[in-house]
């Protein structure tokens, strides 16, 4: 990769971000989840619960995202969210700086 011109290697760069979800629906959008779905559940269940799936995933891309996002900045007082793995501790980094 580091012999390719650099207009290659950014276009490479600018594949590998994620796109812009504000407008999309997480639920409608996940085809392979639709098809397991349609798999295991009952048609009439799967009826009942299509479109409380839809708002669902309505609202992660649009509300729950737009809140994470928020939540990621600094706050106008300086303070600012400190990132967890999984079993609650912080990062090496991180850490290692208290």
């Amino acid at each position: 990769m580091l012999n390719r011109p650099a207009h290659h290697r950014r276009n490479e760069y600018k594949s590998r971000i994620a796109p812009d979800t504000s407008d999309w629906n997480f639920f409608t959008a996940d085809h392979a989840l639709q098809d397991l779905l349609a798999l295991y559940l009952a048609p009439d269940l799967l009826e009942h619960l299509a479109p409380h799936l839809t708002e669902l995933g309505r609202r992660a891309a649009g509300d729950l995202d737009e809140a994470a996002h928020l939540a990621d900045r600094p706050g106008d007082d300086g303070t600012e969210l400190a990132h967890r793995r999984r079993p609650g501790h912080r990062p090496r980094a991180e850490a290692s700086r208290s």
